[in-house]
């Protein structure tokens, strides 16, 4: 058993370290090439150069927030954390509109349902944010929204709120992907975890986007789990914990 956890834990961080040496490589690689264009003066006209910067901040952004999600699942360890009475609505009424935009446009592949009149919960600082950020990019990576031949979207990926039949505050993320296999789904919110292996894999991805979701659940004192959703797709569903009453 112990030699096996091993041989696991090993080919986890191989993966990890694939993906992450992937990840770099990538912005690093499109910053250099669009940085010399614009030194050595291949690049014509305002319009052309202003493209070559945006890109230029597009990866850059991209290496920060590699560099963000590494910290923070260091930061979420090494602290104790004292969670706060909030209104988890407002909090994602804070960055709905953010999540709305993809590359610095709407998208439109996002619904929101946010029943009103929920108790406060037990919340941290940008922990919903990390939340409900990483399980929208998580939809948007392996159940993407599917658009017809005339531009017509399918059905949008779902935030929601709600309060479950046992009086539980659920924070909720439903898609309508190829689900999770039953073995799974207590699997993937550990570290570095990516089903399938780095040389054959197609989405970009560290395996630490779900991981910080169960870390910043257990900080506030809640849970996350994946659930069947009815007539395909996965529920992504944290159970908050709700604040005493002053």
């Amino acid at each position: 058993s112990s030699i096996r956890a091993s041989r696991v834990e090993a080919e986890r961080t191989r993966n990890f370290v694939a993906s992450v040496t992937h990840e770099l490589r990538t912005p690093i690689a499109a910053v250099k090439l669009y940085g010399e264009m614009l030194h050595d003066g291949w690049v014509q006209g305002e319009e052309k150069r202003m493209e070559y910067l945006a890109r230029i901040v597009h990866e850059s952004d991209r290496l920060d927030g590699l560099v963000d999600r590494v910290l923070l699942r260091r930061k979420l360890f090494d602290r104790n954390h004292n969670p706060v009475a909030g209104d988890l609505n407002e909090e994602i009424h804070q960055q709905q509109e953010g999540l709305e935009m993809v590359a610095g446009r709407s998208v439109g592949d996002l619904a929101f349902d946010l029943s009103a009149g929920l108790p406060h919960v037990l919340l941290l600082p940008d922990g919903v944010h990390v939340i409900v950020q990483n399980l929208v990019e998580n939809a948007r990576k392996y159940a993407p929204v599917s658009v017809g031949t005339d531009g017509t979207a399918g059905e949008p990926i779902l935030v929601r709120t709600r309060m479950s039949q046992k009086g539980n505050v659920l924070l909720e993320v439903l898609d309508r992907g190829p689900g999770i296999p039953e073995s799974d789904r207590s699997r993937i919110f550990e570290a570095f975890l990516r089903l399938g292996d780095e040389s054959t894999r197609t989405t970009k991805g560290t395996g630490l986007g779900l991981h910080l979701v169960a870390l910043q659940a257990r900080a506030m004192k809640g849970k996350v789990r994946a659930l069947p959703r009815e007539g395909g797709g996965t529920v992504f569903q944290v159970q908050l914990k709700r604040a005493a009453r002053a």
